[in-house]
């Protein structure tokens, strides 16, 4: 059966490269899918359920999003032959012009 959705807002896929950095250290990844509330990336570094992270969202135009997010939930993985770990990020602050950029970004992705 499947599980109900709990996310408040749809997510849309991408494959942006995502640069995280938190208070021990700096992790390139790949996001999997985004929303406005927050991103799913990909990345062969650890980190905790908990912990404060800021984002740097590279853009198809060359632009960067910088905004800072907290590690809601780390993604098992299906299969064992994957390096990398997925992380739900919840986007904890977020300038609103940055997120009026956000938004132009997700209107361009397709569903």
């Amino acid at each position: 059966m499947p599980v109900p959705e709990k996310r408040r807002q749809p997510r849309k896929k991408t494959r942006a490269r995502v640069v995280l950095k938190s208070r021990w250290q700096i992790a390139p990844a790949t996001g999997v899918d985004v929303s406005y509330s927050g991103i799913l990336v990909e990345t062969s570094q650890p980190f905790n359920v908990g912990e404060e992270v800021e984002l740097a969202i590279d853009l198809p135009d060359s632009s960067r999003l910088n905004c800072s997010g907290r590690v809601m939930r780390e993604v098992k993985q299906r299969s064992m032959r994957v390096a990398a770990i997925r992380y739900g990020i919840q986007i904890t602050k977020i300038e609103a012009a940055v997120a009026v950029r956000l938004a132009a970004w997700l209107d361009k992705l397709p569903s």
